[in-house]
C-alpha cells in the first residue's frame, strides 16, 4: 500500500509518511525495495526465464558473460 502511493499514485513521501505514522527514511526504504524489484524483473527480454543451477565456477563465468552480451544486445537493438 505504502509503495503503491508513491511509485503508481505519486503521492508525496512526507504525507505518506505521515499517515502511516512512519519515518520518512523507513518510507523511502520500502519504496526503494519495490522499486528494486520492478528493475531487477524488467532488466531482461520479455522472453527470457529465471532458472537456477549448479555447474563449476569458471563454466557458469562464461555463461553470465554471455548472458550479459546478449542482454546488451537486446536492449541495443530494441530501444
Amino acid at each position: 500500500m505504502i509503495a503503491r502511493e508513491i511509485l503508481v499514485e505519486g503521492k508525496d513521501m512526507s504525507e505518506v509518511a505521515a499517515r502511516y505514522q512512519l519515518t520518512r527514511q523507513r518510507v523511502m526504504a520500502i519504496r526503494d525495495k519495490f522499486h528494486s524489484a520492478y528493475l531487477r524483473n524488467s532488466m531482461f527480454p520479455p522472453d527470457w526465464i529465471r532458472a537456477s543451477v549448479c555447474a563449476p565456477q569458471e563454466m557458469l563465468n562464461r555463461f553470465l558473460t554471455e548472458v550479459e552480451r546478449e542482454r546488451i544486445k537486446y536492449f541495443s537493438q530494441n530501444s
